[in-house]
């Protein structure tokens, strides 16, 4: 399933802010968080693609997974590449902690969106009754990089933009890759 106008998460202003332990500084940042969140949601360009695969067919995958797991939702989201290139503009307009404010942001759209696609799938599996597993990324936790070309071999992630290097590593910066177990009762 495709979706190129996938939702953008709510972000509450409160979730940047609230590690600065100052009042006063949260205040003086909070115009420049709310400036960027504008910002990037208007850059954005949100996608989705996702499909679910039998786990007797996910072979280069089997041994991270537990025995009970029957299938498997691979997916890939992005908020697309412009917010990425006015990050670039502006670090080169001495712009920097904009720059930065605006990345942080932009890395919690994508992980909201990454959010929406497990909460979507857990939903539609408990409907099933199957249990979900935790979304794994592959690069973070006991998940190697290499699961990306799993992923990336699976999905047609160029209908939405997103591509892999010969590094793994995907094209935008700002998507993130899904693999989500689904396990027997």
């Amino acid at each position: 399933m495709i979706d190129h106008n996938a939702p953008l998460p709510e972000v509450p202003i409160e979730r940047f802010l609230h590690r600065y332990r100052s009042a006063k500084r949260r205040e003086r940042l909070r115009p420049l968080y709310e400036l960027m969140l504008e910002e990037a949601r208007h850059l954005a360009q949100p996608a989705t693609v996702q499909a679910e695969f039998a786990a007797e067919t996910l072979v280069e995958l089997a041994s991270w997974f537990q025995e009970d797991t029957v299938a498997a939702v691979l997916a890939v989201c992005t908020i697309g590449s412009l917010a990425e290139l006015e990050i670039v503009e502006l670090f080169a307009q001495e712009e920097p902690h904009l720059g930065m404010i605006l990345d942080e942001v932009c890395l919690q759209l994508v992980s909201g969106m990454a959010r929406a696609i497990h909460a979507g799938v857990r939903q539609a599996a408990l409907a099933r009754g199957l249990r979900v597993g935790p979304p794994y990324r592959p690069g973070l936790g006991r998940w190697p990089m290499e699961a990306q070309r799993a992923i990336f071999d699976r999905l047609p992630a160029e209908e939405i933009r997103v591509t892999l290097s010969e590094e793994l590593i995907m094209r935008p910066l700002k998507s993130t890759s899904l693999i989500i177990p689904l396990r027997t009762p």
